[in-house]
This record gives structure tokens, C-alpha cells and sequence, in this order.
């Protein structure tokens, strides 16, 4: 009977899957952009109160002449004319990313005295990054080598781009728009790594890994390596991977795609090793010829 049961609603749940997946782009992304967010004591009070701050904001920019209190048209070009100058998608819709732009200034460090406002907004910024647990110094409110660090690291923690610079984007992940990290990242940022750098890290190695291999144990060639011709085998792996990088790929066979075969999935790089010898002679040929 269960089993029963399950079925139908399983249709229904394929059937609206099936209805989103398949509506246009844009219509897709306004399936999200334009649904507010909801809270338990949300009305139609705090709507109009939202809308009338984001006008006043406005208003206070120079962007918007008069705060009438509704969502009409001049406030969508005005909303638009501020999203393009703050480098955001200007489809009129004031989300997280729009407000967080709205509200808050982009920071960045900087050995000149700062405004009073500014100011507060370092301190504000300062507080977020204790909660996230990124920073342990006092809030001073000035954007120093402290502030750059614990920036960054939160930037890492939540996969953004680690430049020390606290805008739109930065905001909107500090004021709550993130999923809490896992125990792997948050050990990852102890070491100034995310979870990508590591993953990429791993994949260099391996494949240098697999050409020292092909190197010692070539049957190509008759020269017995030892312990000593191990920094040279290295040198040599790295020098390989930078000058032709791409040859494996082209040359050799693909990589597994069973994520179980993950030690077979760089073993293509085994043949530029045990070819090496030849390969080098023929870059030197065509150099110095």
C-alpha cells in the first residue's frame, strides 16, 4: 500500500520538475530572483517599508528624484541605472546582491584615513568576521593587514574569489547567504587553501608523479637512475608539464571516468616519462638547430 502511495506523488513531483527544467533561461532565473524572502511575521507592511528604504537609499545616491512609495517605473530605470554602475546584472530586481550594494560601501585596504561611515562599516564588517569565526582582533575599524587576512580566509571558507576586497558579493555571504561550511573546509582555510586549490594540487603531483615514474623505470632507455638523479627526474617531470602540457590528452588514451580508478586516471602520463629521452632531444634539436 505504501509502495502504492509513493508512486503518484512521485509523478507529481516529476511532472514539476519537468515544468521548471524546461522553461526558458531567463524565465528561470526569474523563478527565483523575484520571489521575496519569507519570514514568519512578514506583511504587506513590511513590503511597502522594504520598497520605501530601498527609494530613500536611492534618493540619497542621486539616482532616484522622488520616493513615491510604489515600485513604478522610474524607480526600476533608476534601479537598473544603479545596478550598471555597480557592475551587477541590470534586470531591475532588487536582490541580495543589489541590496547588500545598496547598503553597504565596497571596502578595500587602504593607508589613507577613512570617513566616519566608512569607518563603521570596517567596524560592522570586523563584527561579521568574529561571528564567522575569521577574526579575533579588535574592532578598530581601520582595514589593515589583519582585516586583508580575515577577509580572505572568509572568502576562501565560502568559494569566493580571495582578493581582500569586501563587495556586493562579500557582503551578501557575510550578511547570511551561505551554507555552513564542512569540517574539511573549514581546515582547508587554517592552511590558506580551498578545497579546489587542494583538488588541483593533488592533480599536479600525481601527474608529475607519473612521469618520474616513467622516467626511472623506462624501458626506452638503458641508463640506471639512483637517489641523486631524483631532483633531476623531478626537474624534469615539472619542465615536461609546462612545455607541452596538452600531448597526453591528444596522444594517449583517456582518462577513466569511474571515479573508483582514480589511480589509473593519470597513468597516460606514464609514456611522456618513459619517452622523455626523446622528446627533450627532439625540443633541443629544434632550439638550437
Amino acid at each position: 500500500m505504501r509502495i502504492k502511495a509513493v508512486i503518484p506523488w512521485l509523478r507529481t513531483k516529476q511532472n514539476q520538475l519537468s515544468q521548471i527544467v524546461s522553461l526558458p533561461a531567463r524565465q528561470q532565473v526569474y523563478l527565483i530572483t523575484t520571489r521575496p524572502p519569507l519570514y514568519r511575521n512578514i506583511s504587506s507592511e513590511s513590503i511597502q517599508g522594504a520598497i520605501v528604504e530601498m527609494q530613500s537609499i536611492l534618493v540619497a545616491k542621486d539616482y532616484l528624484a522622488v520616493a513615491s512609495g510604489t515600485f513604478d517605473q522610474a524607480t526600476e530605470d533608476a534601479v537598473k541605472r544603479f545596478q550598471r554602475e555597480h557592475n551587477l546584472g541590470d534586470d531591475g530586481i532588487v536582490g541580495a546582491l543589489t541590496w547588500a550594494a545598496l547598503c553597504y560601501p565596497e571596502l578595500r585596504r587602504s593607508d589613507r584615513p577613512s570617513s566616519l561611515e566608512v569607518q563603521r562599516a570596517i567596524v560592522n564588517l570586523q563584527e561579521l568576521l568574529a561571528l564567522a569565526g575569521c577574526y579575533n582582533r579588535e574592532r578598530d575599524g581601520y582595514f589593515g593587514k589583519a582585516t586583508v587576512r580575515a577577509v580572505k580566509r572568509f572568502q576562501r571558507t565560502y568559494g569566493l574569489h580571495a582578493d581582500g576586497v569586501v563587495g556586493p558579493l562579500t557582503w551578501s555571504v557575510l550578511l547570511g547567504m551561505r551554507q555552513h561550511p564542512s569540517r574539511v573546509d573549514r581546515l582547508l582555510v587554517g592552511i590558506y587553501l580551498s578545497r579546489s586549490e587542494v583538488t588541483s594540487l593533488l592533480q599536479e603531483l600525481c601527474i608529475i608523479a607519473y612521469i618520474v615514474l616513467g622516467i626511472y623505470f623506462s624501458p626506452a632507455t638503458t641508463k640506471e637512475l639512483n637517489v641523486v638523479d631524483f631532483g633531476r627526474a623531478v626537474t624534469t617531470a615539472i619542465a615536461l608539464t609546462c612545455i607541452i602540457p596538452f600531448l597526453p590528452d591528444r596522444l594517449f588514451t583517456k582518462m577513466p571516468s569511474d571515479p573508483r580508478l582514480f589511480l589509473l586516471r593519470y597513468a597516460h602520463y606514464v609514456p611522456l616519462g618513459i619517452f622523455s629521452d626523446s622528446v627533450l632531444a627532439l625540443l633541443r634539436q629544434k632550439l638550437f638547430s
